[in-house]
């Protein structure tokens, strides 16, 4: 279930599709008290646009590389996500939804039914 604190943090979705969070938005869902855990995020895409993000939450303090993972089926985006963030990866969308208590889908258009299937 989403937290009443959940919604209104949530700033727009951009032209690609992806929910775009600010940094305040997020420390506020990291520090609300009727979070059961600390603030874990999880990318659905583990590419350029997922490692950015990572690196900018990690570099902001929100979280530290291990409270991050990224789900994708590429071997090659997720070494270097996790050569970037040193935050861990997995080939399996479960695992980034059990770890995390935000998502984020972080995959082009075309991609987004596979992602959530």
């Amino acid at each position: 279930m989403i937290s009443d604190n959940f919604s209104p943090a949530f700033n727009h979705i951009s032209a690609r599709g992806l929910a775009i969070w600010s940094v305040t938005a997020l420390r506020a869902l990291g520090s609300t008290s009727r979070m059961a855990s600390k603030l874990s995020i999880g990318f659905l895409g583990a590419g350029k646009m997922a490692t950015a993000l990572a690196k900018g939450f990690i570099r902001a303090g929100l979280v530290t590389p291990k409270d991050v993972i990224a789900s994708d089926v590429s071997e090659a985006a997720c070494a270097a996500f996790t050569k970037e963030t040193g935050a861990k990866t997995t080939a399996f969308n479960p695992d980034a939804v059990k770890f995390a208590n935000v998502l984020i889908l972080a995959v082009k258009p075309h991609q987004v039914s596979e992602a959530l299937a």
